[in-house]
């Protein structure tokens, strides 16, 4: 997996359409089937914390006219990023729109599971499986450059649960963690605490599907990226504690 490292490092601009593609697309995501502001928030401080100084674009066209009026972004990189921020949110409301009502999640299968159908549900617990490992994998990575740093990792973490069961619970009845999901449904007294869902097969079949998500995620996106970003900091710090001479 080094060498999509290297190939991001090659073609640098690659690297930049990814990153801010691929965060907006999760921020859309987030925010067209929550909606709340602060999950929002807490996706967008996120995708920032371990993506956002990639494309130096921010995931938000504004941020991007400003660098690029600032400088801070090549000119002739500007448009090519702009249209990875629009296609990355048009990619990420097509795939929220399937949790609505009428979405495609809903039509498929026909079978009704709770409040919602189980397309539905398998579909949150596998988008949310796949974020959450994504995530905290790449945070908890040596090669990032908050892996000294335990309280910010358990602040990803929490975080993460917060963001994703405001988001996607109500849809899969879940907590996106297989043993207390199963566990809530065969032990739990439904007078005390309701079931997840009525079907138990969500909790078996769409994890792991969320699972080989995410590390294709992690190997593909999260993990190269990161490494680039730690690589530049690294740089920095050592370009700024030389001497003058």
């Amino acid at each position: 997996m080094d060498s999509i490292k290297e190939y991001y490092a090659q073609n640098p601009i690659i690297a930049k359409l990814v990153a801010e593609l691929f965060g907006t697309m999760i921020i859309a995501v987030v925010y067209q089937v929550q909606g709340g502001t602060i999950s929002v928030a807490v996706i967008y401080w996120m995708m920032l914390l371990l993506i956002g100084e990639i494309g130096h674009g921010y995931f938000n066209p504004v941020f991007l006219a400003a660098n690029a009026i600032l400088k801070k972004i090549p000119l002739k990189e500007a448009p090519l990023i702009l249209v990875a921020q629009f296609l990355g949110a048009f990619t990420g409301t097509g795939i929220a729109t399937g949790f609505n009502d009428k979405g495609v999640w809903q039509a498929y299968p026909a079978m009704k599971a709770g409040n919602y159908s189980l397309g539905q549900a398998y579909a949150a617990e596998m988008f949310a499986t796949m974020l959450l490992v994504a995530v905290i994998l790449t945070v908890v990575d040596k090669i990032s450059v908050y892996h000294e740093h335990p309280i910010i990792q358990c602040t990803c973490f929490a975080f993460m649960e917060y963001t994703l069961q405001t988001s996607f619970s109500n849809l899969c009845g879940g907590i996106f963690n297989m043993a207390i999901d199963v566990a809530s449904n065969l032990v739990a007294d439904e007078n005390d605490y309701p079931k997840c869902h009525d079907s138990l097969t969500i909790y078996f079949l769409a994890p792991p599907v969320g699972l080989i998500l995410a590390l294709l995620t992690y190997f593909i996106v999260f993990r190269p990226l990161a490494q680039i970003k730690t690589q530049e900091k690294q740089e920095y710090h050592s370009e700024a504690e030389e001497p003058f001479t």
